[in-house]
């Protein structure tokens, strides 16, 4: 005579089995959040090297091939380790799965380098504006280093909440079968606010600086890079840009500085960034 099979030995819980969707939203998530702090990494450096070793832009562009390979391609490393090590396991409030400790301490140390980073980045740039006269150089500097601050604090902290917060997540291991109602354990109870800390300050992290960085100046870069535009026009824009420029930029200390570099480093926005010319007067 066949046994009669209770049905909770067949019942297991959506949120408790590594399932291929856990999986994949746990590579993408951890490879994606990593790729960002990676890239907040050299974001700050960048900004380091040019304000205070005085790389100009085209150094930096030089680097750029570098940057992209270290952005993409190390990120990679925690969750396949932790897929490898078999360390993923799933969360029951929101059913998505997660490595504790294999993505959040690389994340940790990836945004507090680039927070020391901005720091002397901060303090190089303040140090170029105060050796500059009240003029429109000053000004710009002014304006770059207090957007530079505070695109970093809208990145830095709700990322930083949202990696800290994942370490109070409670996790639940797999559900083990029973045989009767009888035999299973009452389930544990959990608290939800660490995983819906986390998934707030996720969110307002990604939207401050989407929209910060989505501005109308950066969809007309894109706009310029997409569409091309002729040589000769680009070049008359750039003398005309550079003969409008009042006399007194070209000074620095109160000494005359024709043809010298203001400053050689940053080449953001409207800096003003002058090379050694030959000025021949008229006849």
């Amino acid at each position: 005579m066949a046994l009669m099979e209770d049905p909770l030995s067949k019942t297991q819980h959506p949120a408790c089995s590594l399932a291929p969707p856990c999986l994949a939203s746990y590579i993408t998530t951890s490879y994606l959040s990593l790729c960002a702090a990676t890239w907040w990494l050299i974001f700050a450096l960048c900004f380091y090297l040019s304000s205070h070793k005085k790389w100009s832009s085209e150094a930096l562009e030089k680097k750029s091939g570098l940057f992209h390979v270290l952005a993409w391609v190390p990120p990679l490393a925690p969750p396949i380790a932790a897929l490898l090590m078999e360390k993923v396991k799933p969360n029951e409030l929101t059913g998505m799965c997660s490595a504790p400790g294999f993505v959040e301490i690389p994340t940790i140390v990836l945004l507090l380098l680039g927070f020391f980073f901005t720091l002397r980045a901060s303090r190089s740039l303040h140090a170029l504006q105060q050796q500059m006269l009240p003029t429109f150089g000053h000004q710009r500097f002014s304006q770059i280093r207090k957007r530079f601050l505070i695109f970093s604090l809208l990145f830095f902290v709700p990322t930083l909440a949202g990696v800290v917060s994942r370490f109070f997540e409670p996790h639940m291991d797999s559900v083990p079968t029973c045989s009767t109602r009888e035999d299973c354990a009452s389930p544990t109870p959990l608290i939800a606010w660490p995983t819906l800390l986390r998934l707030f300050f996720q969110l307002t992290g990604g939207t401050l600086t989407g929209m910060w960085v989505w501005s109308r100046k950066t969809c007309e870069s894109y706009r310029s890079r997409l569409v091309p535009t002729p040589t000769s026009s680009m070049t008359n824009t750039t003398t005309k840009s550079a003969a409008s420029l009042p006399k007194k930029h070209l000074h620095t200390s109160g000494k005359s500085t024709i043809g010298a570099p203001l400053y050689s480093g940053i080449n953001f926005h409207n800096v003003p960034v002058y090379t050694t010319t030959t000025i021949v007067p008229r006849v």
